[in-house]
């Protein structure tokens, strides 16, 4: 199964090499879409011809959506760009999708930080799929690409476009949790502090499922940065 990893990007030069070298690293029928939202520091010439790139407005969701459109894949694998996975990730997504029933999923998240809050953040991340089927993006999910035309991509709003990508997936099919496991940069903890950082994380949660839009989630998150 040829599967497509799609990575939104914006001002990456501290990382994107990096990212580059793990992704020509995966085993397994590819292809990589680099999305970029406007970078303004070296990003774009970091990549040079490592990987296809495409350019769309700022913003995950519309990046997201927008790599979609040109990949070719039968499954297509959305990927942060300071996310690490392993060599065989996509042979481990292949195999998930043998099964008809299964359309997507994403993998089981560590946190590449030793302290046992992050270990304790990871547990909390990784039991919301197990219970509600609802990943989010650090956590590498991935799709068949004919559900993701079904349900119309990520919704266009400005947070929360991965947990109402999932939501809306959860009703046309499985959604499954990998073993396998994706590391993700704690660097929005250190940068805003962890306990700030986690806070206003559930923080905003709580005020998605009551209602609150997503534009205005997204003026408390800009604020609490």
């Amino acid at each position: 199964m040829k599967i497509s990893v799609v990575v939104p990007i914006f001002n990456e030069e501290a990382t994107i090499l990096d990212t580059l070298d793990m992704l020509d690293e995966l085993e397994g029928d590819k292809e990589v879409v680099l999305v970029d939202g406007g970078s303004t520091d070296k990003t774009i010439e970091l990549i040079g011809d490592r990987a296809k790139l495409v350019k769309s407005p700022k913003g995950r969701a519309k990046q997201m959506n927008q790599g979609a459109e040109v990949t070719t894949g039968e499954a297509i694998l959305f990927l942060h760009c300071d996310s690490k996975v392993g060599r065989s990730i996509l042979k481990c997504i292949g195999k998930a999708l043998m099964d008809t029933k299964v359309i997507g999923g994403g993998c089981t998240l560590e946190i590449d930080d030793p302290r046992f809050i992050f270990k304790i953040i990871s547990f909390g991340s990784n039991l919301r799929p197990k219970m509600s089927g609802i990943f989010f993006g650090d956590q590498g999910i991935f799709v068949r690409r004919e559900a993701f035309k079904r349900v119309g991509g990520f919704p266009d709003i400005e947070l929360m476009e991965e947990w109402e990508f999932c939501r809306k997936l959860k009703k046309v099919g499985k959604l499954v949790q990998l073993p396998e496991r994706i590391v993700t940069s704690a660097r929005r903890w250190h940068k805003n502090g962890i306990w700030k950082t986690i806070w206003i994380m559930h923080k905003l949660k709580a005020l998605y499922l009551r209602g609150v839009p997503p534009e205005e989630l997204n003026r408390i998150y800009r604020d609490a940065r």
